[in-house]
């Protein structure tokens, strides 16, 4: 798992980018295709210090809360907004 910290100069232009993938991509496909055409610049952060879970199944959503379990449950995000 990384964590990215994206300029708030380059924002729009990522945005754009996310905007621009299929359905079916993954996060990171829009900021491949942001550095390749825009030349966007992405700073990594180290977060091995702190618990991580990256959720991408339910079965990922149910180690996330097990792991929170003291800070309460996290719930899955609606297809749709209410």
């Amino acid at each position: 798992m990384g964590i990215n910290h994206v300029s708030s100069a380059d924002k729009p232009v990522l945005v754009d980018h996310l905007a621009a993938c299929a359905d079916q991509d993954y996060f990171e496909h829009g900021i491949e295709t942001a550095i390749a055409s825009a030349g966007l610049r992405f700073r990594p952060r180290d977060i091995s210090r702190f618990p991580a879970v990256e959720v991408d199944f339910e079965t990922d959503l149910q180690r996330a809360n097990e792991l929170f379990a003291a800070r309460g449950h996290l719930h899955p995000v609606a297809d749709e907004p209410a």
